[in-house]
C-alpha cells in the first residue's frame, strides 16, 4: 500500500524533526514492502532538512503539488508570466509582504519572527528579489487585505486560507497535492494529514487519518491524536499488503 503524509502538524511537531517513534513506525512501512510519499506545503528546499537520511530516498511532493522530487526525477508547476506579473502587480500596489517560491530560491519581506521563516533552508543563494526569481510556483502571502483577496478570484490560481497564521497559500490553478501525486502513482493510497490543503486527497484515498481536531477531519476515515500517530502506521501496516511495486514517473 502507499502512505502519503503531510509533514507539519501530521509527522512533524516542533517544525524541525520528524518524531523518532513516527521515522521508525515509516521505516517499518518500507521494509515490509509498502511505498512511503511525503506531501506538504514546503517547497522541496524546505523538506529536505527535515526528512532523516533513512527516508530521504521517499518520493516527496512539496508547495502543495507544484513540486515533486524522487532521485533524479523533479517536476515543477509554475505561474504562467500573465499570472506571476498580475500577483507581482497586487503585492507591491497592497504592499503586502510574502514569502515566494521556486525551484529553489524564494524572496521574503516577511516578519523574520514568523514561524514560517524559521523553516526556510537558507543556503548559498537560495534568497533572491522577486523581480528575478525564476519560475514562481508558490506565494505565501501575510495578512492580505480583502481587496487582494478579492482580485484572487479572476486569476487562474489555487488558494488556501490559513485563518489561525493569518495567511493565504496561493498556488497555479489546478495544483494540489492529489494532481501530483496521480501524474506519478495510481490508486489506492493511504493519506494523514491536517489540513485544507490535505482535502485533494482525503476525497481519493482509500484511508484518510485526520492528526488532530482539525475542519479536514470530517473529511477523514478516522481521527486520531498526535501521540497515536507510530501506533497507528504500525496497525495499518499489519492490515494492508505492502507488496506494491513502486511506480515511478509516466
Amino acid at each position: 500500500m502507499r502512505f502519503v503524509l503531510d509533514i507539519d502538524g501530521t509527522i512533524c511537531f516542533d517544525g524541525q524533526k520528524i518524531e523518532k517513534a513516527i521515522v521508525e513506525a515509516l521505516e517499518a512501512l518500507i521494509e515490509a514492502g509498502h511505498t512511503v510519499v511525503f506531501a506538504s506545503a514546503r517547497p522541496l528546499r524546505d523538506i529536505a532538512p527535515v526528512i532523516p537520511r533513512s527516508l530521504q530516498h521517499c518520493a516527496w511532493i512539496g508547495g502543495n503539488g507544484a513540486f515533486y522530487q524522487q532521485d533524479d526525477i523533479v517536476e515543477t508547476v509554475a505561474f504562467d508570466e500573465t499570472t506571476r506579473n498580475t500577483l507581482c502587480v497586487l503585492l507591491k500596489r497592497h504592499n503586502t509582504a510574502y514569502l515566494a517560491d521556486g525551484q529553489w530560491a524564494y524572496a521574503y519581506t516577511g516578519d523574520k519572527k514568523h514561524a514560517i521563516y524559521a523553516k526556510i533552508h537558507k543556503g548559498d543563494g537560495a534568497e533572491q528579489s522577486l523581480d528575478v526569481l525564476q519560475p514562481l510556483c508558490k506565494l505565501v502571502v501575510f495578512e492580505p487585505p480583502t481587496a487582494f483577496l478579492d482580485a484572487l478570484s479572476s486569476l487562474p490560481v489555487t488558494v488556501y486560507t490559513h485563518h489561525a497564521e493569518r495567511i493565504v497559500d496561493i498556488s497555479p490553478q489546478r495544483t494540489t497535492k492529489y494532481d501530483m501525486l496521480k501524474r506519478f502513482y495510481d490508486e489506492p493510497f493511504i493519506v494523514f494529514g491536517n489540513d485544507a490543503n490535505d482535502e485533494s486527497l482525503f476525497r481519493h484515498a482509500q484511508v484518510s487519518v485526520c492528526v488532530g481536531n482539525h475542519a479536514v477531519g470530517t473529511l477523514a476515515t478516522k481521527r486520531i491524536d498526535v501521540h497515536d500517530v507510530a501506533q497507528v502506521l504500525h496497525q495499518l501496516k499489519e492490515e494492508y499488503d505492502g507488496s506494491d511495486v513502486q511506480t515511478t514517473a509516466r
